[in-house]
């Protein structure tokens, strides 16, 4: 995932050119300062305004719950990865507990998109 910085409230979900998709995932609001020196004067003068901080993430399939939460799993695990660590939950629990939390921490994010 890349950073993203925006003037106002980004798109939960943008089509791209490229026919591609790209999500905009963890937004938080934020304020930014920018100082002004003058040359003919010691007053410095102060804007501040809001930005929106994000995650963005790209995609081949259109977004919907279940492919969000797919691509965000295979970021981190194969599916040949999840059918192991599947196949041995019982032998390496703490294996399992890791990826449980990950897939769930996936889920928490495609919920915050699609509130399902």
């Amino acid at each position: 995932m890349k950073k993203a910085k925006f003037g106002s409230v980004p798109p939960k979900t943008q089509k791209l050119p490229d026919g591609r998709f790209r999500v905009y995932l963890n937004v938080e609001k934020d304020t930014e300062r920018n100082v002004i020196h003058r040359d003919d004067s010691d007053v410095e003068d102060v804007e501040e305004y809001d930005v929106y901080l994000c995650d963005e993430f790209d995609m081949d399939k259109e977004p919907s719950y279940e492919t969000l939460i797919e691509a965000l799993i295979r970021q981190k695990y194969s599916v040949s990865d999840e059918l192991a660590i599947m196949r041995q939950r019982d032998e390496k629990p703490e294996e399992f507990s890791v990826y449980n939390a990950f897939a769930e921490e996936c889920k928490a994010l495609a919920k915050t998109i699609f509130n399902d």
